[in-house]
């Protein structure tokens, strides 16, 4: 399966919450409430620094979450308190998925689903 393309723009200061669906060929949703998920967001470039992750296995206190669900919908989401101390302009992510539910780092079937930019916008009123 090759990833699909996707940009997202992120506001500081701002809840950031998308939600992507996850169809098959035939338009069905994928079950993925049992599978692991990662979204790593890098500066300028796949090989550069984590800026952010998404994990939906807990993660600290700096990591966005991801929700998956029984009807394919991916929930991506950060707080607020964590885009107003952002300061990059643009930045690159991949978004991973097991379905076997393991770990993402060690995970032999691993799926990237999108991959994209992310645009960062300054709030005008900091």
């Amino acid at each position: 399966m090759i990833a699909g393309n996707f940009d997202f723009v992120m506001e500081e200061g701002s809840v950031f919450t998308e939600t992507i669906l996850w169809v098959d060929s035939d338009n069905k949703p994928h079950d993925v409430s049992a599978y692991k998920a990662r979204m790593i967001v890098r500066d300028t470039n796949y090989l550069g620094t984590i800026i952010v992750t998404f994990l939906n296995t807990g993660g600290g206190a700096s990591d966005g979450t991801i929700t998956l669900s029984s009807n394919g919908h991916i929930v991506l989401n950060l707080g607020a308190r964590l885009t107003a101390a952002y300061s990059f302009t643009r930045a690159v992510y991949d978004l991973e998925v097991s379905p076997g539910g393991t770990d993402l780092a060690t995970a032999t079937d691993a799926i990237k689903l999108l991959q994209g930019n992310i645009t960062f916008k300054r709030e005008a009123s900091s």
